[in-house]
């Protein structure tokens, strides 16, 4: 790689990074380009976490802080990412004797000598220049110009600030809403709907896509196989599309419990690695639609008979209670109208989208 003359030898950058934003990608992009070496060290103190939100003390965990530095650098080689362990130190502002003991043990572990340090907090000028009288401190964007937002206000308000978060982050702080339901109660449809409302991402309903595109729309064809196949995907492209989502929120189309209700209903016996999946995904809010709507024939649909409907039904709702639904985050819409649906699950998705559980 041709190397550029840069201004330091060794850069250093200190931070907790809860979460990892566009403020501090600026500051690591800036001494990364005056630097030969940059080492971010990520600061985790278990005694602060706990004062947080439910919801952030579930996201903000150390190996998902370190995940997201390394996931969004790991293409820039001289930028080095470790971490400090400070919980069982005094907090801020009385420890920075304590922090600077910690921060100088990892430094000569590695070994690592910084010329210089660079943050973008004026209040922790004096004590760096106090406990680091030998690396020179460069303020970065102190007034928050180049990008105005602090890790704090995001924390306070995700959605608000939800632009400031590298899709590493929004993928795992992302509300997850999922549309569930028997045969034609309009699932695909409601999910779309919600994503346009929201203008965020959706996954879809990857069986249909499966049947389509690998069985030439024969379901028939559905083996145990497949529907294991068809959960795997669909969570895969789950992921992918968390990434992607925008306003703090993502819809999907069906779940692993539902590919699992398909499977019963069609091959007879419920399948163990569906089964697995089933209980252990987790969504922020799972929207059930109830079957008082018309059915509608689509060309793959099978349970279109009275008699079949029920038998459906019937499984679902003994699934449903086996699956534990009744200890999710599950509200159930039995609207008569596909508009009153629509303004049902909007009215919910809001209410989803301010908890900070």
């Amino acid at each position: 790689m041709k190397q550029y003359p840069t201004q330091f030898k060794k850069g250093l950058i200190i931070g907790k990074f809860a979460p990892l934003n566009l403020g501090h990608i600026n500051l690591i992009n800036y001494a990364s380009t005056l630097c030969e070496e940059v080492l971010v060290i990520l600061s985790y103190d278990e005694k602060w976490l706990k004062t947080l939100s439910a919801r952030d003390q579930r996201v903000l965990t150390l190996k998902n802080r370190l995940r997201w530095l390394k996931q969004v650098y790991q293409d820039i080689s001289h930028i080095k990412i470790i971490f400090i362990d400070e919980t069982a130190i005094s907090s801020y502002p009385e420890g920075w004797q304590a922090f600077s003991v910690l921060i100088r043990n990892a430094l000569e572990h590695l070994p690592y000598s910084p010329d210089v340090l660079f943050s973008s907090e004026l209040a922790h000028d004096k004590f760096y220049n106090e406990y680091f009288p030998e690396i020179k401190h460069i303020l970065v964007d102190v007034d928050h110009t180049n990008v105005p937002i602090s890790a704090n206000e995001i924390r306070q308000n995700l959605v608000e600030y939800w632009r400031y978060l590298p899709s590493v982050v929004r993928q795992d702080y992302v509300k997850r809403v999922c549309i569930i339901g028997v045969e034609s109660t309009g699932k695909t449809t409601l999910t779309k709907y919600l994503a346009k409302q929201f203008n965020t991402a959706w996954v879809e309903e990857y069986g249909r896509s499966y049947c389509e595109n690998v069985l030439c729309g024969d379901e028939f064809l559905l083996t145990s196989e497949d529907y294991v196949k068809i959960a795997a995907h669909r969570k895969c492209l789950e992921e992918t599309a968390a990434k992607n989502a925008n306003n703090g929120v993502l819809f999907c189309d069906t779940n692993s419990f539902i590919t699992q209700f398909y499977h019963c209903l069609h091959q007879g016996y419920e399948h163990p690695v569906l089964q697995s999946f089933a209980l252990t995904e987790k969504y922020d809010l799972i929207l059930i639609l109830e079957p008082n709507v018309p059915w509608v024939s689509d060309g793959l649909r099978k349970c279109g008979e009275e008699t079949q409907r029920q038998k459906a039904i019937t499984l679902f709702q003994g699934m449903l209670a086996k699956y534990l639904y009744d200890k999710k985050p599950v509200m159930r819409i039995n609207a008569f109208t596909y508009r009153e649906r629509l303004e049902k699950a909007i009215s919910l998705v809001r209410d989803t989208l301010k908890s900070r559980d």
